[in-house]
């Protein structure tokens, strides 16, 4: 108990670094369903992402990007993790491009963490792709 409360206060402290710990103890991660912000124009405002509650270092991941329904699975390891598709929608809609967008953002995503309430998605760059809210 003693280091989940250790732990999680370092990762929500805005600790990007990634250890086995986190993936196993991360329930505020897993099994909720993140949106994209309003203020956020560059993404479909109606995206949705949901992370499995992961056994060992994999699960599957699902949701809305904006036009069509998505799904896939994860892998992650001590320090990133890693996401594929495994079934997307074929809907042709308005915003298809900001779907693809989002869903790229998804598949360039090595590290996650959650800062002021907030899921955010990096690179291998440590470049901020996108951040989502519950």
């Amino acid at each position: 108990m003693k280091r989940r409360i250790i732990l999680s206060t370092l990762l929500l402290s805005g600790c990007v670094s990634i250890n086995k710990t986190y993936w196993l103890l991360r329930n505020d991660i897993a099994n909720h369903k993140w949106h994209v912000p309003i203020h956020n124009k560059a993404l479909p405002s109606s995206a949705t992402f949901t992370l499995s509650k992961n056994v060992k270092y994999s699960g599957t991941f699902s949701g809305f990007g904006g036009c069509n329904k998505y799904s896939g699975k994860y892998y992650a390891t001590s320090y990133s993790i890693s996401f594929k598709l495994t079934k997307v929608g074929n809907k042709n809609c308005f915003n298809l491009y900001k779907e693809k967008e989002f869903l790229k953002n998804i598949l360039r995503t090595k590290r996650m963490y959650i800062k002021d309430n907030k899921l955010i998605f990096v690179s291998k760059n440590h470049d901020k792709l996108m951040e989502l809210e519950r």
